[in-house]
């Protein structure tokens, strides 16, 4: 029983700190959207086809196409999307369409990959876990993570939905998901707000 206390007062502790470092975080660099831990479902488009799309969507990413600006408005904002666009052009197409959804120790080994020119403050990164065609919306995580350390201080899942299919898929694969990559974004406040994060 003792055992079961302390592993609770622990696990409280560690969630308490992780809070109070998010909540002073001063500046942060937001890498791009991550598809090396995507599942495709549902889509009869080509690989080569979302290839080019990972590209546009990175494309949108710097031109603050998705407003990310907005999201983490208590902070300096940079955006560096080159270590997710080196990944995204290594997505290895032979099991995407059937694998299973990461794991968060997945998402971790690929924080502690990435080749950074900051070597300390804060880094947010949007990994794509599944595009789903068939119920026109995608799954993504939001992780916020120590650069130095490469610890992940939060990983927020959240739903985006496609809502305008028939007019946006009338102007290609990109604009399709891009509705989908914003209405996760726009949901985050919420999610943070649940969490008790950036109160």
């Amino acid at each position: 029983m003792k055992k079961i206390l302390l592993l609770v007062l622990i696990f409280n502790v560690q969630y308490v700190l992780s809070q109070v470092s998010l909540s002073s975080i001063k500046e942060i660099i937001f890498y791009g959207i991550e598809f090396q831990t995507t599942r495709l479902v549902g889509a009869k488009e080509s690989d080569e086809d979302f290839k080019k799309m990972f590209v546009f969507i990175n494309e949108r990413v710097v031109d603050n196409w998705f407003e990310v600006n907005d999201l983490f408005s208590r902070q300096r904002l940079t955006i560096d999307a080159n270590p997710t666009v080196r990944n995204n052009s290594k997505v290895d197409f032979n099991n995407w369409r059937n694998k299973q959804l990461a794991t968060k120790e997945q998402l971790s080994e690929i924080v502690k990959s990435y080749e950074l020119s900051q070597k300390v403050g804060y880094g947010a990164v949007l990994f794509c876990l599944e595009l789903n065609k068939k119920k026109d919306e995608g799954i993504y995580v939001m992780v916020i993570f120590d650069i130095a350390t490469r610890e992940i201080l939060d990983d927020t899942e959240i739903v985006g939905e496609q809502h305008l299919k028939a007019w946006w898929n009338s102007f290609g694969l990109g604009n399709f998901w891009s509705t989908s990559i914003l209405d996760a974004i726009e949901s985050l406040p919420k999610a943070y707000k649940r969490k008790g994060i950036w109160k």
